[in-house]
């Protein structure tokens, strides 16, 4: 594993630290490429490189454009090119990758196949070309776009601040709606004008959502980053011998228990 990976992957865990005191969700588990284990290999993303595609970022139909946060795919055949992996690398059932967005998943037929069972919500499939070593073959590209922001129980959530990337002077803070929420927001904006990024920024600690949402993956703006599946899905998952994923209980979203 790359040492700046190491250094990410310890970051993380002590993010995660800060949620010891909260209760495990019992709706939703999160899910991610698994990364330096027996099954993917050492190398972290697993895709080394792209023969081909379009790449171009100053071109609105480029992969960098298509396939990035909430977006929607106006292709219906995206040129991706051909996926190369390290030497080191395997193939498995989700294949991490470097160069689409976090909700643009590389995932094989077989993850594919089940999937298909589930509620996805906004999704498209797209086939995609993996190479490693002399052997090449099909995958597909699943591209989410649920931002379930709109349905998130401000009262019963759970808000945090932190100063700089690395996250110094945490500090939990409450919200009682969406118009809160921005304005905050925005003032913390506005005390750096000039900066690229805020000194002080939100993130989210526990997140509570309208109990009547049915997907089985869920996306928000208000959660970063984070890919939540059903435990239903998450079951299935790990029943079906999936390789190349990691799936772990959440602390960070939860349903509206109480309107049950």
């Amino acid at each position: 594993m790359h040492p700046l990976d190491r250094i990410a992957i310890n970051a993380q865990k002590k993010e995660e630290s800060y949620f010891d005191e909260l209760a495990d969700s019992q709706e939703f588990y999160s899910l991610k490429a698994a990364c330096d284990t027996e099954e993917t290999g050492p190398n972290y993303p697993q895709i080394k490189d792209i023969t081909g595609g379009n790449w171009d970022i100053k071109d609105p139909k480029s992969m960098y454009n298509q396939f990035t946060f909430y977006s929607t795919p106006t292709d219906t055949a995206p040129d991706f090119g051909v996926f190369n992996l390290y030497g080191s690398s395997k193939f498995t059932d989700l294949v991490s990758n470097g160069v689409l967005g976090t909700f643009s998943l590389i995932i094989s037929e077989k993850f594919k196949n089940i999937l298909e069972d589930f509620e996805l919500g906004n999704h498209w499939f797209f086939p995609v070309y993996l190479n490693h070593k002399s052997e090449t073959m099909k995958y597909f590209v699943l591209h989410l776009k649920n931002d379930l922001s709109d349905r998130v129980i401000y009262e019963q959530s759970i808000f945090y601040t932190q100063e700089g990337l690395i996250g110094k002077n945490k500090k939990d803070i409450t919200f009682d709606s969406e118009e809160h929420y921005q304005k905050y927001r925005e003032e913390l904006k506005n005390q750096s004008p000039n900066s690229l990024l805020p000194k002080t920024s939100i993130k989210a600690k526990k997140i509570v959502i309208d109990n009547s949402i049915n997907i089985d993956v869920v996306t928000s703006k208000r959660t970063g980053i984070d890919i939540f599946i059903s435990s239903k899905l998450a079951n299935k998952i790990l029943e079906s011998r999936l390789t190349g994923i990691d799936v772990k209980k959440t602390k960070k979203l939860h349903k509206n228990t109480a309107n049950k």
